[in-house]
């Protein structure tokens, strides 16, 4: 390993209550260069994607409704995309344990929601785009999870490619909503799934798990 890294694997304690439950689902003993890194990111990312927007026509015919959901969804994919790319969420949601793919591939399967809410009300009522994306996450998770720890890294970002590109070719969108799949499939497939070290310059580290990820 280079000698100015390690890996730390240790999980620090969390607060009782909501104060807690959000560094959990954040990824417990996030440092402050990640939370800073995490706010001015997304607040550039965000502010690109509001002037991506700002020039799309099929926007500035959304109701209320929609560019309040539009709003969340990207600060969802966002927010996601950088979280969990942090080495504390990383930690965290590969830590071992019983049932941790089953946590990992519920996580997932939420985002649904995220595609039936492009689907059925930023888009008139898409049904082959949300099947489509669907169909395309639930095979590339269920991969990215089968393979061996040695090809997660190559087969995710491959995932994501491939995810990106068919949704495109089957269901094509134009404007701010053709950076939904881009964010939605980067933040699950590569983000939360793809299992990495933790990287740190700490002296204090734990030595490599034998078995990421399972």
């Amino acid at each position: 390993m280079h000698p100015d890294l390690t890996i730390d694997w240790t999980i620090p304690p969390t607060a009782p209550g909501w104060g807690g439950l959000l560094e959990r689902f954040m990824g417990p003993g996030e440092t402050r260069a990640e939370t800073v890194v995490e706010l001015i990111g997304g607040a550039v990312a965000f502010a690109a994607v509001v002037a991506v927007a700002a020039s799309d026509e099929a926007v500035r015919a959304w109701s209320s409704l929609q560019i309040g959901l539009g709003v969340v969804l990207a600060l969802d994919l966002i927010g996601g995309v950088l979280t969990n790319a942090t080495s504390s969420a990383k930690r965290w949601y590969h830590r071992p344990g019983p049932g941790r793919i089953r946590a990992r591939l519920w996580f997932v399967a939420v985002h649904v929601v995220h595609l039936a809410v492009v689907a059925f009300v930023l888009l008139p009522g898409n049904l082959l785009w949300w099947w489509t994306h669907v169909g395309l996450l639930a095979v590339s998770a269920a991969l990215i999870e089968m393979v061996p720890v040695e090809v997660k890294r190559p087969t995710a970002f491959a995932a994501l490619m491939c995810a990106v590109a068919a949704g495109q070719a089957v269901a094509p969108l134009a404007g701010v909503l053709a950076l939904v799949p881009v964010l939605f499939h980067l933040k699950l497939l590569v983000g939360h799934l793809l299992p990495e070290a933790p990287l740190s310059t700490r002296l204090a580290a734990v030595p490599v798990r034998p078995e990421v990820g399972l």
